[in-house]
């Protein structure tokens, strides 16, 4: 039997059955509207706790990390903070007033799971920066407030973070800075001893020619390689964020851990390069030994004394970053407003007639199908 003879046949069924369902799915539109709040936020990542511009991120990496934020947006700690500010536990309850210890412990993972899965989407549009945090609420006013202190409770949890890996960098900036200091100090004083011993103040003009201070392939040798253990240790501070929240085996942990290892080996192979040139070695041949010992006491005593700088400098906007008492990668670009009407109406009555008609025309079938065994 055809669909349109069916329809013939069952057209009175069709359209009662039709009838009931869609007016259900009219009285759910409009007895119990919906309203959406959205709030949009920017992730700035190229801002990290320290000033080195250690690497830039390319288009796969951003997404990778936003979408971490995103995660971090949805995560039970975050929206346990949102649940209990706003106390939308109160909304599952059947008498507020009375809510003990235990039952709020319970409405509370309830509330926590209903944003997660019902009321809560998060979402970046492909390829930028942006987050979207959209929230819909039988509630407008409580709709625009979720959306608002879901977004700023993640800023606070960011910032409390931040300082907190502000201050695990200070720590380890302290330790470098003593090292780099004693490596000063010892590379000074074999300086001075050398100049005491041999006379010797500074070197010939025709030896200056052939020797500078510090060769530019040096020195950008040594600059990559500082550059690489600043950001390696960024990236592992930033994993002792992300396992705050995800086990070992999810996306965001092992993506993290394999930016980690790919820095790693990038380390291991700059340090096992030589960065003395074959031209640098044929420059210096003819040069006296005296000189060309008193050269390489020089140098040493300028990187070690750039390294202390650097150090010293890094310290100081790490200590003023901490000062500062906010979150400087993370942006409200628009805060959420309470909606004034509900949404969806339309979206929720199509979709209401299109699955009446389909359930009654399934109905219509099985029903028929019965009656001709």
């Amino acid at each position: 039997m055809t669909t349109s003879g069916l329809i013939l046949i069952r057209k009175k069924q069709i359209i009662i059955v039709f009838s009931i369902l869609f007016l259900i799915s009219v009285v759910k539109v409009f007895l119990f509207p919906v309203y959406k709040a959205e709030s949009i936020i920017m992730i700035d990542l190229k801002q990290r706790p320290t000033a080195i511009d250690s690497d830039r991120w390319d288009a796969s990496q951003m997404v990778s990390l936003v979408r971490i934020h995103s995660d971090l947006i949805q995560s039970q700690p975050v929206l346990k903070t949102v649940v209990e500010k706003l106390k939308l536990y109160e909304d599952l309850a059947k008498d507020k007033n009375n809510i003990s210890d235990s039952l709020k412990e319970k409405l509370s993972r309830s509330a926590i799971d209903l944003l997660a899965k019902k009321y809560l989407t998060v979402i970046s549009p492909a390829f930028t920066n942006l987050i979207q945090i959209k929230v819909k609420y039988k509630n407008p006013e409580k709709a625009a407030e979720i959306a608002n202190t879901l977004v700023d409770s993640y800023i606070k949890w960011s910032v409390d973070f931040l300082h907190r890996e502000t201050k695990t960098l200070i720590e380890y900036l302290n330790k470098e800075i003593e090292v780099a200091k004693q490596n000063l100090q010892i590379s000074e004083e074999a300086l001075e001893k050398f100049r005491n011993e041999y006379k010797v103040i500074s070197l010939p003009e025709e030896v200056r020619a052939k020797i500078q201070l510090i060769p530019e392939e040096i020195k950008t040798h040594l600059k990559l390689i500082q550059v690489i253990d600043v950001k390696l240790l960024e990236l592992e501070v930033e994993l002792s964020r992300i396992n705050e929240l995800y086990t070992d085996e999810s996306p965001q942990v092992v993506f993290m851990k394999e930016r980690i290892a790919a820095l790693k080996e990038l380390l291991d192979s700059e340090h096992n390069k030589s960065i003395f040139g074959e031209s640098y070695f044929t420059n210096l041949k003819d040069i006296p030994e005296k000189e060309m010992l008193f050269d390489r006491l020089q140098r040493r005593v300028k990187i070690n004394e750039d390294l202390y700088l650097l150090l010293l400098k890094e310290h100081e906007n790490l200590k003023l970053l901490d000062a500062k008492k906010t979150t400087e990668n993370i942006k409200i670009v628009s805060s959420a407003i309470t909606p004034l009407k509900p949404s969806g109406r339309v979206t929720g009555l199509v979709f209401g007639a299109i699955v009446s008609f389909f359930f009654s025309l399934v109905l219509a079938f099985i029903l028929e199908l019965r009656k001709v065994r």
